[in-house]
């Protein structure tokens, strides 16, 4: 069983980096907004998180990059792809090394529900 105590959430929506942390902060989740992979990259230096949910395509550095710094660490995060892309399956996920993927344009509610799976799993 995975307890979900702090999600990082990579977006290069900034109104997205804003909002999901407040919204899964009412449900008693920390989270962590950045708008760029090396932003990730710099909070994963110094917390630790238990999942992390990034956007598949960004400017500059995209998702892939993160997973793989991710996939290197003592205690791997669950890592889940963002995409807007719906030709990206599930099974393109796992085979990058991720743990699934939410698609986009995201539901604040399928949001809620999608974390409270992970922490009743």
């Amino acid at each position: 069983m995975t307890k979900i105590e702090k999600i990082l959430f990579v977006d290069d929506e900034a109104d997205l980096v804003e909002l999901i942390p407040e919204i899964l902060a009412e449900t008693g989740v920390a989270c962590i907004g950045c708008a760029s992979v090396a932003g990730a990259i710099e909070q994963l230096k110094s917390h630790s998180f238990t999942a992390i949910l990034s956007d598949l395509k960004m400017p500059g550095h995209g998702g892939q990059v993160l997973l793989k710094k991710c996939l290197a660490l003592k205690n791997r995060p669950l890592f889940f792809f963002l995409t807007g892309n719906i030709q990206f399956s599930h099974n393109d996920a796992i085979q990058l090394g991720a743990d699934g993927v939410i698609y986009k344009p995201i539901n604040y509610t399928e949001i809620l529900e999608f974390v409270g799976k992970l922490r009743a799993s």
